[in-house]
């Protein structure tokens, strides 16, 4: 609550604006199709913001946020997540004011939802949908929606606070969402399709509400990696959006999409860029390269409710937790190694563990992490496949198993470690007559052990603080640290 009230007061004013009223099947859309995305809270807010827009349309309409959380019976820290996600979603913008004196003002800026034609085009969109409401009652929605029966100003400095989709949500790996070649998924979304088409709209209608602003792709080398045979060599609004928000839910970097926009496939009349043939075409390249499955969509903060319980678990464990459900695998390892690119030999142990071990990336995180953190930060394959066999023979899915059982390989691995040897004596074995006690040879000792031993008392030291640092590390990663 403290970090809420840093950014937004209860006495702070707002105002609310629009450029219009709303249809019935606009409101429809709101409840049928956001509402399971976003939650009953965000809609809440929505129609809050809206219906007080309605009741002061003749003059300006200006309240506090104190009055806001009394209306709804909501604590400040909750009506913001659901403002979070109302711009995520790009339902609304929200424009700080910052009036001197400590005196803040905010501007609501509510947008209407897509079309629904536009919304089940929307790759992300359909598939979260289908995700929260399930076959029946998404086939019953886009009937509906697309059946035959469906026809078709405050004075200060003003500083833009909308969130964008990437701010609130996270794309990674596959792992809500199997669509299998071949499977009943997908045999029931080409039904879908061929019952209930989205139909192409007119252009000027917009493709997606969806605001991304992280890590926008290089639209100058795009823009050169055109074709010859296209003659517009500048890129849309539209085309825009659609190649950021690409490379944000299938993770593409921009020699990936400059690969995609070579293929012919994808131009139509005039030679023009098809934002949905762009659209198709990187969907069936993800879903041929990872086994029919999708990518998902993960909420990027998991904010707990003031009336949940709290949790027994240290902050600092969730939050390692979260990262490791929430990163992929590639990202981890470039997280590790200083941002930097990640070579080819992990690239291909993360393919393997992804492709042919079928571990979940959550479940890759943590075997990965371990390794590294037991293992000088190296990954030597063969350890990771032996341990990788091991958790899918026990069928490990989720991080907590996954971290359940790194905890016993370290403790198993500290446990050997530790144990004193006792030593035994070798019996005398008569060969030819001699015996062979006295001529027994010395056992090898391991390297690191040889390097303690010729180690000077002050290279010593420092390899017990390097042994402790890393034994540190490995145990606040498990959780046995706080």
């Amino acid at each position: 609550m403290g970090f809420t009230w840093k950014e937004i007061a209860p006495n702070d004013h707002y105002s609310v604006a629009m450029s219009s009223e709303m249809s019935s099947a606009e409101l429809i859309s709101l409840t049928q199709l956001y509402q399971p995305i976003i939650g009953t809270l965000a809609v809440s807010l929505f129609m809050t913001l809206y219906h007080e827009r309605l009741l002061y349309v003749q003059e300006a309409s200006w309240s506090n946020h104190r009055g806001l959380m009394s209306l709804m019976g909501q604590s400040l820290d909750q009506i913001l997540r659901a403002r979070e996600h109302l711009e995520a979603i790009g339902l609304l913008r929200t424009v700080k004011v910052e009036q001197g004196q400590g005196n803040r003002h905010y501007e609501y800026i509510l947008q209407k939802p897509i079309s629904a034609s536009a919304f089940f085009r929307d790759d992300m969109l359909s598939i979260i949908l289908l995700n929260r409401v399930g076959k029946v009652k998404y086939e019953h929605l886009r009937k509906q929606f697309l059946g035959p029966s469906y026809p078709g100003v405050a004075q200060g400095i003003r500083t833009e606070m909308t969130k964008s989709f990437d701010e609130v949500f996270h794309s990674i790996s596959p792992s809500e969402i199997n669509i299998l070649p071949g499977s009943e998924s997908q045999q029931f979304l080409q039904q879908m399709e061929e019952k209930y088409p989205a139909y192409q709209a007119e252009k000027v209608e917009p493709t997606s509400s969806l605001v991304l602003k992280q890590g926008d792709p290089d639209f100058d080398f795009l823009e050169a990696s055109l074709p010859k045979f296209v003659q517009k060599r500048k890129l849309n609004l539209d085309q825009k959006g659609a190649l950021r928000e690409l490379a944000f839910f299938y993770l593409l970097d921009d020699m990936q999409l400059s690969y995609f926009l070579q293929d012919p496939f994808i131009y139509i009349d005039d030679n023009e860029l098809d934002i949905e043939r762009l659209r198709k075409l990187v969907k069936d390249s993800y879903t041929s390269q990872h086994q029919g499955q999708l990518p998902s969509i993960r909420t990027a903060s998991a904010r707990q409710d003031e009336t949940s319980k709290p949790s027994a678990k240290p902050p600092i464990e969730e939050e390692h937790k979260e990262a490791l459900n929430r990163l992929s695998p590639i990202v981890l390892l470039e997280q590790y190694q200083g941002g930097s690119k990640v070579s080819p030999a992990d690239l291909k142990i993360v393919d393997e563990l992804t492709s042919n071990y079928n571990l979940q990336p959550g479940v890759i995180n943590v075997l990965l992490e371990y390794v590294m953190l037991t293992n000088n930060k190296q990954l030597p394959p063969a350890l990771i496949y032996k341990i990788a066999t091991h958790w899918k023979r026990l069928d490990i899915r989720t991080v907590d198993q996954a971290k359940e059982q790194a905890k016993q390989l370290y403790q198993n691995l500290k446990s050997r470690n530790t144990k004193p040897e006792t030593p035994t004596k070798t019996p005398a074995v008569k060969r030819n007559g001699w015996n062979t006690n006295t001529n027994t040879k010395k056992d090898e000792l391991p390297e690191w052990v040889e390097k303690q031993i010729k180690a000077t008392p002050k290279e010593q030291e420092e390899l017990d603080e390097e042994q402790k640092k890393q034994a540190q590390e490995l145990l606040r990663a498990l959780g046995e640290l706080d």
